[in-house]
């Protein structure tokens, strides 16, 4: 099969220095977990570290065009379990890339997630030599049973101790991860695992509602009616009771699944969900960046490409060590993108109504009106904006819209109905 060829495109470097974050994606776990639909590979053989250093910088060198230096806000590096990765060669990429910014990281955040079943002290207090100045431990749970189901390689007693280490060494922010709303699981037990942590030392806690996806291990049970799942009921209660300790504790709510001590927000995560751009690097990995387009197609202000990398891990490594550069800009069964949208006003524009309603800060409809032409999409939706106001699915504060806390976990609705609408007209 024929696979069309995006249109030819010239990176420009943002007049301004628009706000960009580098991710990092690394590919290799030592087992998959059942539930996850990142692309990752269990491994039980040895990994390429230098090999896939060296395609990462490759890859970076050839899009470092359509970055403005002095511009990177971020430096994550996931996966995967990318603390797998050997020390002095994760060094070399993190240093290769900072030194191309020409920031230290001290001025950045650099977060390197990590799970306990890949962590020692030792390890810990060399990433910090390397610039990582945030960790973000994948715990997902407390509870022996749970970390069965979810397939995790650890168990409760290994999470806590390794986030107590992880504390210990030094580490400026130290982020756990939890899942909730397991089956057999009620919201006291959700509040429960929590109080075991050591809440007053974390900055920065993500506790995610279990999500079935389609295509991963889990998916196929459920659609086979042979995978336990909790009532909705008792994930929504858990959500609302997890809020409740958390705010109590004096973390801020900021995100539907994220919550932060003041000032210690996910600076990447939140450049994801204000619509800045992203560089992906690395097998798998997305990336959104300012392009021009040929004269084949329309130029708009703003517009931008999203890109996805080829889950081949070979194909990787030898495109990005051979000499065809341009291959990573166009997508065919040679090139490296296994993925290319066009990003237009209408696309931006729903994307950053669905983010941003997702954060406590909601949008602010002046500043988008400076980047999107924003009339047409309120003149349709203004009646719809006032019924969700009426109906307390909505808040507005002069052009400030947020949905409420007691309506959060129910805001895919909410957005839906904001959205709808403006991706109909976008496609008309």
């Amino acid at each position: 099969m024929s696979i069309a060829k995006p249109p030819e495109i010239e990176l420009e470097k943002p007049s301004q220095g628009r706000p960009l974050g580098v991710y990092i994606h690394f590919p290799w776990c030592l087992s998959k977990c059942p539930y996850c639909d990142f692309f990752s590979v269990a491994t039980h053989s040895t990994i390429p570290h230098q090999v896939y250093a060296d395609a990462v910088i490759s890859e970076f060198d050839r899009r470092f065009d359509a970055i403005k230096p002095g511009s990177l806000k971020s430096l994550y590096i996931g996966g995967g379990t990318p603390s797998l990765w050997d020390i002095d060669v994760l060094g070399r990429v993190i240093k290769h890339i900072l030194g191309a910014f020409g920031v230290a990281s001290s001025a950045i955040e650099v977060t390197l997630e990590c799970n306990p079943s890949s962590f020692d002290p030792v390890k810990c207090f060399k990433w910090q030599e390397l610039g990582v100045n945030r960790l973000s431990l994948g715990l997902q749970s407390l509870n022996d049973s749970d970390l069965q189901y979810l397939g995790r390689a650890h168990n409760a007693r290994e999470g806590l101790a390794t986030l107590d280490a992880a504390l210990a060494s030094g580490m400026p922010r130290v982020c756990a991860d939890l899942i909730f709303g397991l089956p057999g699981r009620s919201p006291d037990d959700a509040v429960a695992e929590i109080k075991r942590l050591p809440l007053d030392a974390l900055s920065h806690m993500s506790v995610y509602a279990l999500t079935i996806e389609q295509n991963t291990p889990f998916g196929a049970l459920a659609r086979a009616g042979r995978l336990a799942l909790a009532p909705d009921d008792s994930v929504a209660d858990s959500f609302v009771a997890l809020h409740e300790e958390l705010t109590a504790a004096k973390f801020e709510h900021y995100e539907i699944s994220n919550y932060a001590r003041r000032g210690k927000r996910s600076v990447h995560n939140m450049g994801y969900w204000q619509g800045n751009d992203y560089l992906g690097l690395g097998v798998a990995a997305f990336g959104t960046v300012n392009v021009n387009t040929s004269q084949s197609f329309a130029r708009q202000e703003g517009e931008r490409i999203r890109y996805r990398n080829t889950t081949r891990i070979q194909q990787y490594l030898d495109l990005c060590s051979g000499e065809e550069g341009e291959l990573v800009w166009q997508m065919h069964p040679a090139g490296l993108l296994t993925e290319f949208e066009l990003i237009d006003q209408g696309i931006g524009f729903t994307e950053r109504l669905m983010l941003g309603l997702r954060t406590s800060d909601g949008i602010d409809l002046n500043e988008l009106s400076q980047e999107f032409d924003i009339n047409p999409w309120l003149t349709k939706r203004r009646h719809s904006i006032e019924r969700l106001v009426r109906q307390g699915r909505l808040n507005q504060d002069g052009a400030r819209l947020r949905i409420p806390f007691k309506t959060w976990f129910l805001a895919d609705g909410t957005i839906s109905e904001l959205i709808w609408t403006q991706s109909k007209q976008a496609a008309s």
